[in-house]
């Protein structure tokens, strides 16, 4: 099955998600505007996918992740431009093993109760450090997430188009956050690009961008974009026409391209047996 077949199938997705996927992003933010809520609701245009060509909905785990007040001396490391023949070898990693628990093993607090079909959605301000890469992207498949958002950084981009798992960020990043950054809250209200978003709301991500669409408005959002849509494809159907009739071989597909892009999903979501050997395995790794 497709992906969207996947998601209309699942018991653990509610049936406004699933019909948001019968209408393009395009659709949303004109029914927006429709209602009045002109502009409101869409990520600015920096945080854009890492791999093109998906479109998801969700519902937003929303993680916020902020600058660190206390930066620990300790891990200051060395200077590659400071560096002497013969110098002490020191890994900052090392001066410090508590490293993961300040910032590593704590982000698997939202990773635990991440549902299937969540979008995974992290306020860092808009820093330029790496949240994670490709490990990070397997974890979140894993636990039954369709995308995650992130304004802040992602690494591993290679390896995350390797895995083809949905991801929008604001960066390619490499510096390490441990020192600068720490979780702060999971499921609290956080901003992303400039866009508020709740916990729950409905977030829908394509190549366009990234749109939040509150959840005490989603009906009437939903009702507007189906209207929208229907209007939309009839129009492009007559120029369509119009320009066969002038001798252009065009042919369009009018099926909304999120019933029609594959999107590595796990909705099913992963027993916790599992999760937890996932968890020690990680640890061991490093």
């Amino acid at each position: 099955m497709s992906h969207y077949d996947d998601v209309k199938a699942c018991d653990k997705i509610d049936d406004t998600v699933k019909e948001f996927y019968d209408v393009r992003n395009a659709d949303v933010v004109q029914a927006l505007n429709s209602l009045d809520f002109y502009n409101d609701g869409i990520c600015d245009g920096g945080i854009t996918p890492i791999v093109r060509g998906h479109e998801i909905r969700g519902r937003a785990l929303t993680v916020k992740i902020m600058p660190k007040n206390d930066k620990k001396p300790n891990y200051q490391g060395r200077s590659l431009s400071d560096a002497e023949d013969g110098a002490e070898e020191t890994n900052p990693m090392n001066q410090n093993k508590g490293w993961k628990e300040d910032f590593g093993n704590v982000l698997h607090e939202y990773l635990d109760i991440t549902q299937p079909g969540d979008v995974i959605c992290v306020d860092m301000e808009g820093e330029a450090y790496q949240l994670g890469g490709d490990h990070l992207s397997l974890k979140s498949l894993l636990r039954g997430a369709v995308g995650m958002v992130v304004d802040g950084g992602m690494r591993d981009a290679f390896g995350i188009r390797e895995v083809n798992f949905p991801v929008w960020t604001r960066h390619i990043a490499q510096k390490e956050p441990v020192q600068e950054m720490e979780l702060v809250a999971i499921n609290e209200p956080i901003s992303l690009g400039g866009t508020k978003v709740q916990p729950g709301d409905l977030i829908c991500c394509d190549d366009d961008g990234v749109i939040a669409v509150p959840k005490q408005h989603e009906d009437e959002v939903l009702d507007a974009a189906k209207g929208g849509y229907e209007m939309d494809v009839s129009l492009r159907k007559q120029k369509m026409n119009f320009l066969r009739e002038e001798g252009v071989d065009i042919d369009i597909d009018f099926t909304p391209p999120s019933q029609r892009r594959e999107v590595p999903a796990n909705l099913s979501g992963v027993s916790e047996e599992v999760w937890e050997e996932v968890l020690q395995r990680t640890e061991e790794d490093y």
